[in-house]
Formats: structure tokens, C-alpha cells, sequence
């Protein structure tokens, strides 16, 4: 093998090896010299087949410039991924923390009109509904046209910074909520389609620019990561919630506290 002359990384039992191949040849041919015998060993390099192919991107010395530009396509798509999973952290909030905190609120939304808790959160569902189609047909082309260049970076930025804003609104109610008083409901109401508008921006543009930006063979991996986020940031928010309950390093965050770690994570 053309590695009894070289080496590589990941592979020192099979480099030495073939080391020892090509010294064990050396030596034997300088021993039967004298005896008119030829003694020598064939080093093949790598050819072509499914094999090597399919091992290609952990031996970077069989890989081609589009192999390359796969690796750093995907690279991309990591580093945009890995903000990700706290947005979903502060979306997960919506249907479990702040559903407490509407018990707690005047939910008279008008006279004769009291929605449950657990129903608030319609709203910034429907809201969501009629905002996607307002932002993809209607304010990126028209911040085009005016020059802005609304890139799928600048969209998932700003989503997750509007996010922000809306636990920072339900953190200012939770805050009110903690010195006893029972804030309207109309407040919860408002930080559920400032979350919800937030998270679509980054949500669709997120999925879209990995689809966009991955490489054609690498498209459902990319596809599955994106999913991945969901569960990673599941997975923080129960040792958050765990540590919480056990009274760890972070039973401090009761009230309005829990909402503002949940922004700082964010700004961090």
C-alpha cells in the first residue's frame, strides 16, 4: 500500500503496518542481493471504487473540490444551527410556563368574555397563521425593492431578537404578577404574537437556508439536524426545569427571573 510510505491520520495500526512491509522488503532484498534475487513490493494508491468513495470525507487525500465545498456547506449550515435551539427554548415557555401565568391574570378579555388559560395561546397561533404569508409576499419584497437586502441571516437575526422582546413582555407581567397584582390578559396576549412572529422568522427561513445551502447529498442530514434542534433544546429546557425543582444552582429562577434568564440566554 502507498501508505508504507506515508501516513495518515486515524489509521497509525494500519500505517505501521505497511511501514513494516516496506522495511521487511528492504532488508530481505539487500540480503538475497548477493544471490541474484530481486525481491520487491507493490505500493498501490487508492482507486476508485464504492468502497473508497463511500470513506472519502475521513481520508481527505481521496476527497475532490466539490467534496470540499460540501464539508464547508455544511459547516455553514452548523454554525447557523447552533443558535437555534434556545429560540426554541423561549417558544417551548409558551405552552407551559405562561399558561401558569395567565391563571394569575384578568383574562376578561371583554365583558362576558373569559378565555381558559390554556386558550390565550390561540391567539399567537392565528396570528402566526396570517403574518407568514404577510412577510414572504409582502414586507421582504417591498424592503427589496426599497434596497434593503433582507438575506436569510438578517431574517433569522431580527426574528430571534423580536423573540426576545416577547418574554421580555411577559417577564415585565410576571413581575407585576410576583407583587400580587393581576395585570390584563391583553398583555400576554400581545408578547404570544411578538414570540410567535419572531420564531416564524426564523423558523422558515432557518429550514429554508439549510435546505438551500446544503449539499444535494447531504440535504436530508441538514433536514434532520434542523429537527435535532428541537429536541437539543427540549432536552436544555428539562435540566433548566430539573435543576430548578431540585432546588440546584438555578432555584433562583422563580418569577419574573426565570424570564430574564431566559432573554440573557438568548442575548448570550
Amino acid at each position: 500500500s502507498i501508505l508504507g510510505q506515508v501516513g495518515t491520520p486515524t489509521l497509525a495500526g494500519y500505517v505501521t503496518a505497511k511501514h513494516g512491509v516496506v522495511g521487511l522488503t528492504q532488508t530481505a532484498a539487500i540480503e538475497y542481493a548477493a544471490q541474484g534475487i530481486r525481491i520487491n513490493a507493490v505500493g498501490p494508491g487508492y482507486i476508485d471504487t464504492p468502497l473508497t468513495r463511500g470513506n472519502r470525507y475521513s481520508m481527505p487525500f481521496l476527497m475532490t473540490a466539490d467534496d470540499f465545498a460540501d464539508r464547508a456547506a455544511l459547516r455553514r449550515v452548523g454554525v447557523v444551527f447552533a443558535f437555534v435551539p434556545v429560540l426554541w427554548m423561549l417558544n417551548e415557555q409558551s405552552s407551559s410556563e405562561w399558561v401558569l401565568q395567565a391563571t394569575h391574570l384578568n383574562r376578561e378579555l371583554w365583558p362576558g368574555f373569559r378565555p381558559l388559560a390554556e386558550q390565550l395561546q390561540l391567539t399567537g397561533i392565528v396570528f402566526g397563521i396570517g403574518l407568514n404569508p404577510l412577510l414572504t409576499y409582502g414586507l421582504y419584497p417591498a424592503l427589496a425593492r426599497r434596497g434593503v437586502r433582507v438575506t436569510p441571516l438578517r431574517r433569522m437575526g431580527a426574528g430571534m431578537v423580536i423573540a426576545a422582546l416577547g418574554v421580555l413582555i411577559v417577564g415585565a407581567v410576571q413581575t407585576r404578577v410576583d407583587a400580587g397584582g393581576h395585570p390584563s390578559a391583553w398583555w400576554q396576549i400581545l408578547a404570544y404574537c411578538v414570540l410567535v412572529g419572531g420564531v416564524i422568522m426564523v423558523a422558515i427561513t432557518g429550514l429554508e437556508y439549510a435546505y438551500t445551502h446544503a449539499p444535494r447529498s447531504l440535504k436530508s442530514l441538514t433536514t434532520s439536524l434542523w429537527v435535532l434542534t428541537i429536541a437539543a433544546a427540549n432536552f436544555g429546557l428539562s435540566l433548566l426545569n430539573g435543576s430548578i425543582a431540585r432546588g440546584g444552582w438555578l432555584a433562583g429562577l422563580h418569577g419574573a427571573n426565570f424570564y430574564w434568564f431566559s432573554v440573557g440566554l438568548m442575548a448570550v
